[in-house]
């Protein structure tokens, strides 16, 4: 029977759980009596045939005597050495004419395993072991060559050396130390790596700042066992290197962002069209994503993952917060610089956590100011805006805009609306009639002043609903629309007036 890497890694987990736990007397690579579906015949009789490698071994009455005599047959065999047999087992419903000899059938059966007999002896190795992933080694030498290759990428200058604790039931853990050449005799920065992540340890007055590396560390959780195993088990420390470092595709999720589609997330993740379609259910050429959709990618990744925290130091602009005066001769929302603000300057020293190459983290352990800034200084405005209506019960359209004329180059400081003669002209905002007669050019005319700078015009019209010294509320009919004055038709000419300039009552209203 032939074992795939994934059939070895479960049988390599079992053996080493076995070979820690007791001294064996022998070994055996045979498959086990899991009988999987009987593969039935044209003519089943009730009997079962088994078969080893494609040799008939006999006949049995049942399914459960199969189990039995190939267990049986495979505790003999195992019974006196130590030895491998490379077998492949099956059962088949026996045809008609033949019968159930459980005796010769076991017999068979013992002389197959022995003819495909392959002897080893036990030896003493090291197994690393990730998860459910096992390289196994002749030397605790070999392990700790294998785990620093693994970081050697990253710690380049060999700061960390690779250090297994003291056996406990034959396991060994990893531990990472400053090798001779660090700077041990200095208060530096230190950090400690907790899984995905580094705990930089507090800063003293006396602390120094130097950039590199603080610490490295093992993404998941690395165990050496001790074991004994056979010598065809024994990996070199290149092969060990390569298989724990070599990057298989592991799936992740990816979220959709804007502007995204399949077939550029398929690119940036190495992968072809038909390779996204075919790890998400129902995806296809007419599938549609939208920004927020979930999209089943694959990443490679290595069976260990380096993690280290690196002491990086940048200079940087930073900026004071704006200062802001309130001013009660503004309106809210309206605001003006006093002062422009400038930046001032620092020396920031950070720890950076990286993953496998790839920043995850970022810790500020010092800032050193090297400039101060100058803060931004704002006034705003604490008053309330007024509020103004539609001064018309009704209009057509607006016949003229506020701003200058086009074909006079003229100045017009209001909105001419034009609207049916005699329709109800009420006051925009509440305050007193300081104007209601005859002006000029605006025909009869009605001004309003409102206590706060503020004063609306309302001009050309028929007739009036209000005399000088009223106070008129908001909504209150105070006139109504006419032609009055330089006029070419019936129309409401509205002003709005701060502090005597004319301003486009679109802002207003």
């Amino acid at each position: 029977m032939k074992f795939n890497s994934k059939h070895y890694r479960r049988w390599l987990r079992s053996f080493v759980n076995v070979a820690t736990g007791v001294s064996l007397a022998s070994f055996v690579l045979l498959p086990t009596s899991n009988i999987g579906a009987v593969k039935k015949t044209s003519t089943d009789n009730g009997f079962y045939k088994i078969v080893i490698n494609d040799m008939d071994m006999g006949y049995v009455e049942s399914v459960a005597d199969a189990r039995k005599v190939y267990e049986e047959a495979r505790n003999s065999f195992c019974k006196d050495s130590v030895a491998y047999s490379d077998v492949d087992f099956a059962v088949y419903a026996a045809e008609a004419g033949h019968k159930a000899d459980y005796t010769t059938t076991l017999q068979n059966i013992e002389a197959s395993l022995k003819s495909n007999e392959k002897k080893s002896e036990l030896v003493a190795g090291y197994t690393i072991r990730v998860n459910d992933f096992c390289v196994t080694l002749a030397s605790q030498e070999d392990v700790i060559k294998v785990l620093e290759n693994v970081k050697s990428d990253y710690d380049e200058a060999n700061l960390f050396q690779v250090a297994m604790t003291s056996a406990e039931d034959n396991e060994y853990k990893i531990a990472f130390k400053e090798s001779s050449i660090a700077s041990v005799d200095v208060d530096k920065v230190s950090a400690q790596i907790v899984g995905d992540q580094a705990i930089v340890s507090p800063i003293t007055e006396d602390t120094i700042m130097e950039n590199g590396l603080l610490a490295i560390g093992f993404s998941e959780d690395v165990k050496v066992l001790q074991v004994n195993t056979t010598a065809q088990d024994i990996m070199s420390v290149e092969d060990a290197t390569e298989a724990i470092t070599k990057k298989t595709a592991a799936k992740e999720t990816y979220t959709i962002q804007d502007n995204d589609c399949l077939y550029n997330v398929a690119i940036k993740y190495d992968m072809t069209i038909e390779e996204l379609y075919a790890i998400n259910d129902g995806f296809n050429e007419n599938t549609v994503v939208f920004p927020g959709d979930k999209v089943v990618v694959t990443v490679p990744t290595p069976e260990i993952s380096v993690v280290y925290a690196q002491e990086e130091s940048y200079e940087e602009e930073f900026y004071a917060d704006v200062e802001y005066i309130d001013d009660n001769s503004m309106y809210v929302g309206q605001s003006s610089v006093v002062r422009e603000a400038v930046p001032g300057k620092r020396h920031v020293d950070v720890a950076v956590t990286y993953k496998d190459g790839v920043a995850v983290s970022t810790t500020i352990i010092n800032e050193q100011i090297e400039s101060q800034p100058v803060s931004k200084v704002v006034k705003r405005g604490t008053l309330t805006a007024p509020t103004y209506i539609f001064p018309l019960t009704f209009y057509y359209y607006i016949s003229e805009e506020f701003g200058y004329r086009d074909w006079t180059g003229s100045f017009h400081g209001g909105l001419d609306y034009a609207s049916p003669t005699g329709t109800t002209v009420m006051a925009s905002r509440s305050g007193t009639v300081t104007y209601a007669g005859w002006k000029g050019s605006y025909g009869n005319t009605v001004e309003i002043t409102h206590g706060d700078g503020h004063m609306t015009r309302y001009a050309h019209l028929s007739g009036f609903a209000c005399s000088v010294g009223d106070y008129v509320n908001q909504y209150e009919t105070i006139g109504y629309v006419g032609s009055t004055g330089f006029s070419t038709g019936p129309h409401l000419h509205f002003e709005i007036i701060v502090n005597g300039v004319q301003t486009n009552p679109h802002n207003w209203l």
